[in-house]
């Protein structure tokens, strides 16, 4: 790792070699990219100063009360944390996501250290919550901060790590699928800090490219074409790095105004095909610097959700009515950035992890549920997991937490769990039988075993997510419509998008089961 001084000295040269190249001979002003990108070198400098955690339960209670933060819910909601086992040293979780054997792929890469690129160590790894175990494997290529894609039952990192400071962008396409890796043909253009998203095709949109410029260019993998199954935009697309956005009907994707550093992101609708873009108007804050972006539980991916990224507020929006346009939502008790989401069982949201505007650790947690549009206080956690943390929900619903790297050569090693109010209960429903494949608007049958007196209320398809830098860009559930003795989804195919999925039976008390992993074909 380069020392402080020369890191800084490093960043600093990067910034001045941009506004120098911003500038024509006719003193032009910087354009919008070139301004995004100098704001973003700032960005990512003041993160590699960052504030060193603590993992001293007592100083984080401190913390909690100097901020006057509110106590944990009363009852079973508030949920349980646990820290049950560790990451082994120095592995650093840029992204993950669960597979089909319901084990977590990681992708560490370089890790946020030059001086493991400078020596070629680049790592990846799969963590598995039963056995609470970590294997370490090691790669041939610097993965750290590509972007992590769930494409159909595989998975897909894009981008990578050219070099450090300045960084520049890899053009890395490699596909993690039955525990094997395979290098498929580079993308036309190099990138790191991407965003990416599957709805049939690959679109991948921003980061910084192979010359340390910002991409302004939308590519777009698609698997019908022939030859080179990659193309790239004839018109400019420019926004932040690592920019949120959401799938919808008529394969547009919804930019939610939540993306990495606080350069102002877009907000609204960009149909991939054409360029075409429609804003939409009601968010109070669009620099909301790596806060939460979802669907909101039961909307059938009809309405998103924004919390946090340096702020304190929330926002709504239902994506299919006439005219959309944001809505206020719940505050949070305090501006949180590096904000983590996933979903819980019971169609709410947990919030966790990250930090405050001053680098602090935050522990507060938090259910959002939107059927009442209310954040509740949960159980504190007890360590501190900031920049570089990863959460998913595994098949009891239980929610994890790993990493945290605050600066350059600080990682958290501890992982964390958090058990909902329904993990450990003896009258779970329990799924029976259920098909390994399933598809769209075609009835199947589900056996499901109740206790006595319960009835099966519904049947939910969690869409097995993708993690990247905090954001689970494939989160969703989708509520099946039963016929009789049978069940369909009708969900739109460019929503609820082909791939793995958690299904989970309800019963007529709200009691979900342990889930089955399915694929939606």
């Amino acid at each position: 790792m380069a020392p402080r001084p020369m890191l800084v000295a490093m960043v600093a040269s990067a910034v001045m070699a941009v506004t120098a190249s911003a500038l024509s001979a006719q003193s032009r002003p910087p354009t919008e990219a070139e301004t995004i990108l100098q704001q973003t070198l700032r960005d990512i400098d003041a993160k590699a100063q960052g504030v060193k955690p603590t993992t001293n339960r007592q100083m984080a209670q401190r913390l909690q009360a100097a901020a006057e933060l509110p106590p944990p819910i009363a009852g079973a909601l508030a949920g349980k944390w646990s820290a049950p086992c560790s990451l082994p040293d120095g592995v650093n979780p840029i992204a993950g996501a669960v597979m089909r054997d319901a084990k977590l792929w990681v992708m560490s890469g370089s890790g946020n250290s030059a001086g493991n690129f400078n020596a070629g160590l680049f790592e990846h790894g799969v963590f598995d919550p039963v056995a609470c175990s970590y294997t370490r494997i090691p790669l041939t290529k610097d993965l750290f901060c590509s972007v992590l894609v769930r494409e159909n039952t595989s998975l897909r990192s894009l981008g990578g790590t050219l070099a450090y400071d300045p960084f520049k962008g890899a053009p890395y396409d490699i596909r993690w699928l039955g525990g094997q890796l395979t290098a498929l043909p580079n993308m036309p253009i190099g990138l790191w800090y991407p965003s990416g998203f599957y709805n049939g095709k690959i679109t991948v949109v921003s980061g910084i490219n192979q010359n340390g410029s910002l991409n302004t260019k939308v590519l777009t993998w698609d698997p019908s074409r022939t030859g080179s199954k990659w193309s790239v935009s004839s018109y400019n697309f420019t926004t932040p790095t690592y920019p949120h956005a959401l799938p919808t009907a008529g394969g547009r994707l919804f930019f939610t105004g939540v993306g990495f550093g606080t350069s102002l992101n877009k907000v609204g609708f960009l149909s991939p095909a054409s360029g075409a873009f429609q804003n939409v108007p009601g968010l109070s804050n669009a620099r909301r610097d790596q806060g939460a972006s979802f669907f909101a539980g039961g909307s059938q991916g009809r309405r998103a959700v924004v919390v946090g990224g340096a702020t304190t507020s929330s926002a709504y929006v239902d994506l299919y009515v006439a005219g959309p346009s944001y809505k206020a939502g719940p505050s949070l008790p305090l501006p949180i950035r590096y904000l983590n989401h996933s979903p819980t069982f019971d169609q709410r949201e947990l919030l966790f992890g990250g930090e405050d505007t001053s680098g602090n650790p935050v522990t507060w947690a938090g259910l959002y549920r939107p059927i009442t549009n209310v954040i509740s206080t949960v159980n504190y956690s007890s360590f501190a997991h900031q920049y570089h943390t990863i959460g998913f929900t595994d098949l009891k619903g239980s929610v994890w937490m790993l990493g945290g790297n605050p600066q350059r050569g600080v990682v958290q090693s501890v992982i964390e769990r958090f058990d909902p109010w329904y993990v450990g209960r003896s009258d779970r429903p329990v799924i029976t039988s259920i098909p390994s494949s399933i598809k769209h608007n075609t009835p199947f049958s589900v056996g499901v075993q109740l206790v006595s007196g319960r009835t099966v209320k519904a049947l939910r398809l969690y869409r097995m997510g993708a993690v990247t830098h905090q954001f689970n860009s494939a989160q969703g559930d989708f509520e099946a419509v039963r016929s009789g003795a049978q069940w369909s989804l009708t969900v739109s195919a460019n929503v609820a998008v082909k791939g793995l999925y958690y299904a989970v039976a309800v019963d007529s008390s709200g009691v979900p089961s342990v889930a089955k992993i399915v694929q939606l074909g």
